[in-house]
């Protein structure tokens, strides 16, 4: 039996370009000024060469915080934080029949949503976590994409007296959601990781400083950013390697 392993990682750049003929397959979205406000923007990579940038924001939001992800039947999810007329929301827009198609509105009824982070299960369902406010302090929710709509935000974690910022989201080797976030311990942020396990997620866990994580810099995998991105510093990357190995 042939076991394939798809692994993603969100990086920033490097010095060099994926080497030629190197089969790995990269999404890239990224928030840069038309002059007026922030839109998002995404490209591919595939066969060694960048595909040309497409605008897929065009409103009176500022957009930005965007993530991306992409499921096994090639549909592309996109979601990004929109500033307009004082909220802040959480937007997504789907990749599919040749086009992304209009942003909608993920459903939330908290005070302020940011930085969200979207990735796909090995079921193709869909799964957002983000910094989130109920008019206190910053927590990590999550809502999925379930029988055509989103589930209603929940926390991923107990109910804390501390912020909890800067989600990361990837799945497990058993496809999975697992989540990495900064909190609040001790006087300083620490990085927590919590796992969905079927049902729930399990109670974070604490990483230490130099335990490895899926969160790689560009220079860690010989990545650069396109020369058509101008603005580097809200960019996000999502890295296909295809891995085959026996399974006996």
């Amino acid at each position: 039996m042939i076991l394939t392993v798809s692994w993603a990682t969100a990086v920033c750049f490097a010095d060099v370009v994926p080497p030629e003929g190197n089969d790995a397959k990269i999404e890239i979205i990224w928030a840069e000024s038309d002059g007026l406000r922030h839109e998002i923007f995404v490209s591919s990579y595939r066969s060694g060469a960048w595909g040309d940038p497409v605008m897929i924001t065009d409103d009176n939001a500022d957009n930005l915080h965007p993530s991306i992800d992409v499921g096994s039947n090639g549909k592309k999810w996109a979601v990004w934080s929109a500033v307009e007329d004082g909220e802040l929301e959480l937007r997504y827009s789907i990749f599919e029949d040749g086009t992304w198609q209009k942003a909608i509105k993920l459903p939330s009824d908290l005070s302020s949503n940011i930085k969200p982070s979207i990735i796909v299960d090995g079921n193709d369902t869909p799964w957002v976590v983000w910094s989130g406010n109920n008019g206190n302090l910053d927590d990590i929710y999550y809502s999925r994409f379930v029988d055509g709509e989103w589930t209603e935000q929940q926390r991923v974690h107990s109910a804390n007296e501390v912020p909890d910022i800067l989600p990361y989201l990837d799945t497990d080797e058993n496809g999975f959601p697992t989540v990495i976030w900064d909190s609040y311990i001790d006087d300083s942020y620490k990085k927590l990781q919590s796992t969905w396990n079927g049902e729930q997620w399990v109670d974070p866990v604490l990483l230490l400083s130099d335990e490895r994580t899926q969160e790689k810099t560009a220079e860690e995998l010989d990545i650069t950013l396109p020369e058509f991105i101008t603005d580097t510093r809200q960019v996000f990357l999502r890295v296909f390697e295809k891995q085959t190995q026996e399974n006996k």
